[in-house]
């Protein structure tokens, strides 16, 4: 079973201040548009997808292009409206312009404005509301009544009401999840910054996805997205241009404290919609690959966001432990907890070997967290945060949760899928070709970590008994270290790299196999190479 659910497209929102707070009549409006189906229509045409997708689906989506302005016109303020009995429905709007001092409000079917948007607000053209009602009305208050708004309602989705809450998905997840900002997310509040969750558009269907920013190893900041490519897929039909343009990313969608809020508020504010493709797995999500997706986000992120960007290891090294952080049912901000070595392997059914790490999951002090649809495409960070894997799917949940998880391996998501960039991450993530195994990761904003040689030390020198101690290294993360001798040969480690944490735990390089005589170390680090001169003489 792969994690994913479906849902419907959101976008930038904001909540009402007090002064707004006033309750509008709405009951004698007469709906704009009601639901093309029956409810029982409905139903089956999220089954249809649920099955076709093999992922529960829930939303389906409604073209309308109105004009907001073609609504009803009273005390100075344009509606519009969709409604229907035992439906559960969100708009989504194309924003030319709002004039300042103008102001967007969205309704309940009691006429209360849970949600409003003003110039100030707007990050993109394309904003859906977040309120999910049977009856929604929206409210266009020109600060000018002889302004036309530069409104349009591009859409609606619809899905079965389930509760009354203006909410979806908000609490979902299952009772045994840990929330990030728990005890066990202590040691990752960095790359917690780098997760989203991911709002997915296939056709006139919705799903729930986790994804990542990652950096790259010239630290040029884009926004580049790593998930699952199973999230792209609805049975054999791939998300299309159009489709992932409505694709929403949710930035720190997480609760503040170890608590679930009461409400989700304005949890789910900082929002960007649209992405492109850059590069995909093409494996069918992971039946003959390692299941991944690459990204870009159609707008740089803003610094409120406090976006990290994730570091990564590329080298086929089993995680000795690890997290995952991710959105279960697309809920706030979960963490996971496993404790011991991931297995290598592959995706149940799968025609490769060794493209996933298996991944089990622990007890900790808050609970036992797990995964569940809408996890898909997360990250997991091994020991020293550094992310291993992306979620293709697996069977835990509250009641078996010691059953594996199947992460689709970074190394093999490298260069493994195919030899073009369409087909793999190195040369995404690494444009200079540098080499580099291992990454660390950044805040928006820091340059590349500092290298200093004056801090390195080689001894003994000459090299006596067959090791070379190497001090001084720093701490920032994993390098590229080679040993070349005199014709230009590298003669250590071959076509392996050598983690820092691994040099930092021996203490030294093994070279009693090699041959008396000079050499030069060589340590790549971010894109930059620096060398130091040694002499074996064993």
């Amino acid at each position: 079973m792969k994690h994913l659910l479906c849902i419907i497209a959101l976008s930038w929102v904001a909540f009402i201040p007090n002064v707004y707070s006033q309750n509008i009549e709405v009951s004698n409006m007469k709906a704009h548009v009601q639901p093309d189906i029956d409810l029982a229509t409905l139903k089956e045409k999220l089954n249809e997808n649920t099955q076709e997708h093999f992922m529960e689906c829930h939303a389906l989506n409604r073209t309308v292009n109105a004009d907001i302005s073609s609504g009803y016109f009273q005390n100075d303020s344009y509606y519009w409206k969709v409604a229907g009995s035992d439906f559960a429905f969100r708009v989504s709007l194309k924003i030319e312009d709002i004039p300042r001092y103008d102001t967007l409000f969205v309704l309940n079917k009691d006429g209360e404005r849970l949600q409003f948007l003003t110039a100030s607000d707007l990050l993109q053209e394309k904003w859906t509301s977040t309120i999910v009602n049977d009856e929604l009305t929206l409210q266009y208050k020109p600060f000018n009544s002889a302004t036309t708004p530069k409104v349009k309602v591009r859409s609606y989705s619809m899905e079965v009401a389930k509760r009354t809450a203006n909410t979806d998905d908000f609490g979902d997840s299952q009772p045994c999840e840990v929330n990030v900002n728990c005890p066990e997310g202590n040691n990752h509040q960095d790359v917690k910054n780098s997760i989203v969750r991911i709002d997915v558009k296939i056709g006139s269907a919705y799903f729930w996805c986790t994804g990542s920013l990652v950096n790259t190893t010239d630290y040029s900041y884009k926004p580049y997205i790593l998930t699952a490519e199973h999230c792209a897929l609805n049975g054999a039909t791939f998300a299309s241009t159009q489709d992932f343009s409505d694709w929403v990313f949710y930035f720190q969608y997480e609760a503040p404290t170890c608590t679930n809020p009461s409400s989700e508020g304005s949890l789910a504010n900082k929002q960007i919609t649209g992405a492109t493709l850059l590069a995909r797995s093409n494996d069918n999500g992971g039946d003959n690959g390692s299941d991944f997706l690459l990204l870009e986000l159609s707008t740089g992120i803003p610094s409120t966001f406090n976006p990290f960007f994730a570091g990564w290891s590329r080298l086929n090294n089993a995680p000795t432990s690890g997290v995952a952080i991710h959105h279960p049912n697309g809920d706030i901000k979960k963490i996971s907890t496993s404790t011991t070595t991931a297995v290598s392997g592959n995706y149940p059914g799968a025609t490769v070997i060794n493209s996933h790490w298996e991944i089990r999951w622990a007890a900790t002090v808050t609970n036992h967290g797990v995964t569940e649809g809408g996890s898909s495409g997360g990250p997991f960070f091994n020991e020293n945060n550094l992310i291993s894997g992306t979620l293709t799917g697996g069977y835990p949940n509250c009641s078996q949760n010691t059953t594996q998880d199947f992460y689709g391996k970074f190394s093999y998501h490298w260069d493994q899928n195919g030899n073009t960039a369409n087909r793999r991450l190195k040369d995404w993530l690494d444009p200079g070709n540098t080499g580099v195994s291992v990454l660390s990761g950044a805040t928006l904003g820091d340059s590349a970590p500092p290298y200093a040689t004056s801090k390195i030390i080689l001894k003994p020198n000459p090299v006596t008994e067959g090791k070379l101690f190497l001090q001084g290294l720093p701490v920032v993360g994993d390098r590229l270290i080679q040993i070349y001798n005199l014709r230009g040969d590298i003669v250590y480690p071959g076509d392996e790299t050598v983690p820092y944490t691994n040099i930092e735990q021996d203490g030294y390089i093994p070279v009693s196999h090699l041959p008396n005589g000079p050499y030069v170390l060589r340590i790549l680090n971010n894109g930059q190479a620096q060398s130091f001169k040694f002499i074996i003489n064993n």
